[in-house]
Parts: C-alpha cells; sequence; structure tokens
C-alpha cells in the first residue's frame, strides 16, 4: 500500500476496527509496528514518464501525492527526524480509532 496517501492510512486503520468490531476482538498484533508506516521513495523515473506523444503521462499533482512509488525498505517514520521528540502518527490514528470504538 501507498501509505504516502491518507486514503491507504484510513484504510488499514478501518480494516482494524471492522475486525475488531465483527469478530468481537479485544487486542490486535501489528507485527513490526515500530516501522509503520513506510513511506515509499517516488518513482520518479515513471513519474516523469513521457508517452508516445511526447505529453507527460503523470500531471504534478499526482507527482506530488506521490502515485508511483518504488519499493524502499530504507525509508519512513523511523528515519524521519521527528522519530525522537513525535511519536508515530500512524500508531496515533490507529489507536485514536480503536479507542473511539
Amino acid at each position: 500500500m501507498n501509505y504516502r496517501k491518507l486514503e491507504s492510512w484510513n484504510l488499514l486503520v478501518k480494516d482494524i476496527v471492522d475486525l475488531a468490531t465483527k469478530h468481537d476482538i479485544n487486542g490486535v498484533l501489528l507485527d513490526n509496528c515500530q516501522a509503520w508506516p513506510q513511506i515509499m521513495q517516488i518513482d520518479t523515473e515513471e513519474m516523469y514518464r513521457q508517452d508516445t506523444d511526447g505529453v507527460r503521462s503523470y500531471s504534478n499533482v499526482d507527482i506530488l501525492n506521490g502515485e508511483i512509488v518504488k519499493r524502499d525498505e530504507d525509508t519512513g517514520y523511523w528515519n524521519s527526524n521527528l522519530v525522537d521528540s513525535y511519536a508515530n502518527p500512524m500508531l496515533i490514528k490507529i489507536c485514536k480509532e480503536v479507542w473511539g470504538k
């Protein structure tokens, strides 16, 4: 999933909440959650690709949003400047949503 997009975060949280509600689960194991979210690098070669007619395949908004990413295990929250001063935003979002239910 492309965790550069809020829709991916919301889908993950919705799945967790739906599973917990539907199956009366009172706990969820988030394997390797300290590495969440893995925010992959934009595939710049693909994003700036031009079609055969010379027109770019993706808009500036698509590029800004990082519509196409490449698999990169070295990027994510744990590799950011905020890791020592701010709690993991993905885990905050999950906890708020689950506790709210």
